[in-house]
């Protein structure tokens, strides 16, 4: 609870930095609550044959839920386009299994992203406008339970972190000083090389000592609503 106050606390004051550096009539700044829904990236052994068909009907589950807060701020173009930077904070759930290995685990997760799109019209003439876009960046995710943090394995003795290059592609709408994120469809692939040491030798060691593993991509649908400053 600590952590999620102290995001916030940063979030509203990079919020409140922007106003203060940018022209009123040439951004908008946001900041609000978003949840997800979506099926789970994962990673487990390869298999000798490489059959892809042998690797689906292995896998039981692989959902996640995510909720948490974000903020963005657009910078407004002429033609009504806009680039948008986006940073969220969030927390997740979510269940993998594969063969015998289960992963049922909570994360917390840091994503930046880049994103480009355009208004149906003026935001400064219409109060309801609707809006389109897509953007790629960064996400950060920091297992908090579950498989990868057994204490009891001298590998993953902590709370390793995962990196995730994300794509983005969504629209919503716009209500004056409301903003809604009605649906934005996400995709990310995962680096095959992790940062941390001991995180990649648990990968390691998961492909049976050879150092090669399989990588499953996330696709998740996200949603939220944002007042606008």
């Amino acid at each position: 609870m600590k952590k999620m106050i102290l995001m916030l606390t940063c979030l509203v004051s990079l919020v409140c930095t922007c106003k203060r550096q940018a022209d009123a009539q040439s951004t908008i700044l946001s900041a609000g609550i978003q949840g997800a829904i979506g099926t789970l990236g994962e990673v487990f052994p390869e298999d000798s044959d490489n059959s892809d068909d042998l690797y689906d009907s292995k896998i039981d589950h692989r959902m996640f839920l995510e909720w948490g807060f974000y903020g963005e701020v657009k910078f407004l173009k002429a033609g009504n386009w806009f680039h948008d930077i986006y940073f969220s904070y969030g927390r997740s759930k979510g269940a993998f299994s594969y063969e015998d290995f289960k992963n049922i685990f909570t994360a917390e997760s840091y994503t930046l992203m880049y994103k480009i799109g355009g208004y149906t019209a003026s935001p400064e003439e219409r109060s309801v406008n609707f809006f389109m876009f897509a953007g790629a960046g960064l996400a950060l995710d920091r297992y908090l339970s579950g498989g990868f943090t057994d204490d009891t394995n001298s590998m993953l003795a902590g709370k390793p972190y995962l990196v995730r290059p994300l794509f983005g592609l969504g629209g919503g709408v716009q209500f004056e000083r409301v903003t809604f994120n009605l649906l934005e469809l996400r995709l990310d692939i995962r680096f095959q090389r992790q940062p941390q040491d001991d995180f990649q030798d648990y990968l390691n060691w998961s492909g049976n000592g050879n150092g090669e593993t399989r990588w499953l991509g996330m696709v998740g649908i996200y949603s939220g609503i944002a007042y606008n400053f």
